[in-house]
């Protein structure tokens, strides 16, 4: 099906990047870090050859992720690199305002 809607340029083997930061797709950097042993984000970057120092909201939070997953008792969840969901314990909304719910303790 997608041969026939997208013709010759349909390639199923391409792998799209996390983001413009990297050309490395989610499945190879997941891979990577785990082969070489990359346990904090600037690590993953210069090993990795990012194309910027500090990456972007898209590839951060992913590598924050990977990194949690991989090596959870060595490396230090980095606050800064969540979600913006996890972060301010609200909810962005499609026209970028948030909803906020109140924590109930108790």
């Amino acid at each position: 099906l997608m041969v026939l809607t997208l013709g010759d340029t349909y390639n199923p083997a391409a792998v799209q990047p996390m983001c413009s930061c990297t050309t490395l797709g989610h499945d190879e950097v997941r891979r990577l870090i785990k082969a070489k042993g990359l346990k904090t984000i600037p690590a993953v970057m210069q090993e990795l050859e990012w194309k910027t120092s500090c990456g972007c909201a898209k590839c951060r939070p992913a590598l924050n992720y990977y990194l949690v997953c991989d090596w959870p008792d060595e490396y230090a969840d980095d606050y800064q690199s969540r979600f913006i969901n996890e972060r301010v314990h609200a909810n962005i909304q499609k026209d970028g305002t948030y909803s906020v719910v109140p924590r109930m303790w108790g």
